[in-house]
């Protein structure tokens, strides 16, 4: 028989990344899962949930209403976390899967010897110096109590993580970002890195005239400072592309800056909530793709890109880049806190491609065999994962 094991997961609200590492854990997983959050928006999030049992905790307005807004949701959402209650004795073992927020669930939810999580980040706003400035120059009326709401959430996450018997990382920054918190030590942890969705083998690879960028609309994607960056671009070169933007538009607020910019700049697409058919066609047939997420702890649209055989221009600050930093056709820009140069750092390598397109498309025919060879499959991910929790509750 095979063990019980209940997942929880705080917000089932869009097709994140997040939420599709549960989705496709929960379709190969050999455990016998429960999935218990705190949200389940139907139309937003991936319809495969409906094939599992998902058990919603609290469908009420307060939850919808905050779901996607920033501090708000922050402080919602550890209240949920901390009085939350779940019927951990039914099961073998517990998973919780965090970015922030979920993790303080273990303050009254403890099965001893069998508590763990999947921690998708430590939640940055409160420790990391980069990030803590990005946050208080988009809230500057409420530095004060962003520094309180930081203060006390550090105090309560530190004893949340010591119930925890151990963690598993999406990448070794994630993990380093706890362990130079003071959260848990090096033996209590591991990694195991996402699966990610990669296209068959193809003989050969059509590139269109058009560059992607795929990710959700919001403030750390920096799609409104690439179209500052691509408007410079446009201008000076007028080429033979488009700049084509995918992505969720849960937040509402931040998406329709993107469109009304977008509609003033020459040469610019915006897609939204596409499915996955339209998704790979236009990745199918990109010139080039394009990540430029601030600091994103692991991140899936690198390997994308890479797999469908495309050049990647991507910054340098995310736990990716632990595996595809040799990758055969790979541009990387020096992340920076500061808009302005950050700004001119994409422009300059909207540039560099431009003028030597030729070259970055004949290396990037290398780009799947590479990234095919990192085996990120998601059937491994569920495998491996699923083998370390065996070992840890002694099955």
């Amino acid at each position: 028989m095979s063990a019980r094991v209940l997942i929880f997961h705080p917000y089932l609200k869009a097709r994140g990344g997040c939420e599709k590492l549960i989705m496709e854990y929960l379709s190969r997983t050999r455990f016998d899962v429960d999935l218990y959050t705190f949200i389940h928006i139907k139309d937003r999030s991936f319809k495969e949930f409906e094939n599992f049992n998902v058990i919603e905790l609290r469908n009420g307005w307060l939850t919808r209403r905050y779901v996607e807004a920033f501090f708000t949701r922050g402080l919602v959402f550890s209240i949920y976390g901390m009085l939350t209650k779940l019927p951990v004795r039914r099961y073998d073992a517990l998973l919780i899967s965090a970015g922030g927020f979920a993790d303080l669930l273990s303050i009254k939810n403890k099965l001893e010897g069998r508590t763990f999580m999947y921690c998708h980040t430590p939640l940055r706003v409160s420790s990391d110096v980069h990030d803590i400035k990005w946050v208080e120059k988009q809230m500057p009326r409420k530095k004060l109590m962003y520094f309180l709401a930081r203060k006390m959430y550090s105090f309560v996450e530190k004893l949340a993580w010591k119930r925890y018997d151990f963690v598993f990382f999406n990448s070794n920054l994630s993990r380093k970002r706890a362990i130079t918190k003071n959260l848990i030590p090096m033996e209590k942890t591991d990694v195991v890195y996402p699966g990610v969705d990669l296209p068959e083998v193809t003989s050969g690879t059509s590139y269109g005239n058009y560059i992607i960028y795929v990710s959700r609309y919001s403030t750390a994607k920096r799609q409104l400072e690439l179209l500052d960056a691509w408007k410079k671009f446009y201008e000076k070169y007028e080429p033979d592309l488009t700049l084509v933007l995918v992505g969720s538009s849960a937040k509402k607020h931040y998406y329709l800056k993107v469109i009304r910019k977008a509609s003033k700049i020459k040469g610019v697409e915006v897609y939204a909530d596409v499915s996955n058919e339209v998704l790979n066609e236009l990745y199918s047939s990109a010139m080039v793709g394009l990540n430029l997420a601030w600091r994103e702890d692991f991140g899936i649209v690198p390997f994308e890109v890479l797999a469908y055989g495309k050049p990647l221009i991507t910054v340098d600050g995310g736990g990716f880049m632990e595996l595809i930093k040799d990758a055969p056709s790979i541009m990387v820009i020096k992340d920076t806190f500061n808009e302005e140069k950050f700004i001119n750092r994409v422009y300059n390598a909207l540039v560099q491609f431009w003028r030597n397109k030729d070259y970055y498309l004949d290396k990037a025919k290398q780009n799947q065999k590479f990234v095919k060879s990192l085996n990120l499959s998601w059937d491994r991910f569920a495998k491996e994962l699923d083998e370390k929790i065996e070992r840890l509750i002694g099955l």
